[in-house]
């Protein structure tokens, strides 16, 4: 004797489709698997349980309305899902993506916001690294450990002794060139070397608009005394030179810290 389950599966399967055929004047061939599925195989996986169970999650962005129950099927359905109708001569109704459907003055919003956002975006990193110590310290450290292999690791090699030095002749450019503010730690030697005994290091900018949309900002490395007198102005020439071999330097520390820990991984 049948299984009563299996029989009561059979039964919800085939009693909807049944009804189609009674009802309906001209319903699809229920049981050919390309006219009811048309090309949307992985709606139903090969099988009527699973055409019934998966055919709403299909890609819906391209639609067929029926004429006769007025519900959307895929493009690709040569029949109606719902009632079996014939869609082979009905118009695909295509969906508008979300950008289509933003109008015009939308838009001006949109590009208009994006614009003064980079140029705020532009604007703001300038100041930043020409005004607050370390930001551009931290800029170039991260470029550092990228460009010299620290992170992601890459295997140590050896380009050569040119290579190496224009390597770090451009790093330490960079570093002279970029990060004039330098911070706490970049600055102790420019103070140990220029400013005398009893004396501190004390760094400022002076900014200037001297033609309209020009904006010029030099900065000013001076030893004050206890007092808070003035001693000392140090020529920025002399404070990018340091500049420069400390990126160098930095540039070698970086060289050997990525050889250690690679020598350290393979090790372990």
């Amino acid at each position: 004797m049948a299984d009563i389950p299996a029989l009561e599966a059979c039964f919800v399967l085939i009693a909807p489709l049944a009804a189609k055929v009674i009802l309906l004047p001209k319903t699809a061939p229920l049981f050919n698997e390309n006219t009811i599925f048309g090309n949307c195989h992985n709606c139903h996986s090969g099988s009527l349980q699973g055409f019934i169970l998966n055919s709403k999650n299909c890609n819906l962005a391209a639609m067929k309305t029926c004429t006769h129950c007025h519900k959307d099927n895929p493009d690709d359905f040569n029949y109606c899902r719902y009632c079996g109708a014939d869609l082979t001569y009905v118009t695909v109704n295509k969906v508008k993506s979300f950008w289509k459907k933003i109008p015009a003055w939308a838009w001006i919003i949109i590009i208009v916001a994006a614009v003064a956002g980079i140029l705020f975006a532009l604007i703001g990193s300038f100041i930043a690294v020409t005004t607050i110590e370390g930001i551009a310290s931290i800029v170039l450290l991260v470029l550092g450990i990228i460009g010299f292999g620290v992170a992601p690791l890459r295997k140590p090699e050896n380009p050569g002794s040119f290579t190496r030095a224009i390597g770090l002749s451009f790093f330490a450019l960079m570093g002279a060139t970029v990060d004039q503010t330098g911070n706490i730690i970049y600055n102790q030697p420019v103070e140990m070397c220029f400013c005398d005994e009893g004396t501190s290091l004390n760094r400022d900018e002076n900014i200037s608009n001297p033609m309209p949309g020009t904006t010029i900002v030099q900065q000013d490395f001076t030893c004050f005394d206890d007092m808070g007198n003035p001693v000392k102005s140090i020529n920025m020439f002399a404070v990018l030179g340091i500049r420069f071999l400390e990126y160098v330097l930095l540039g070698y520390l970086l060289i050997a810290i990525r050889s250690l820990i690679w020598k350290l991984r393979n090790n372990t």
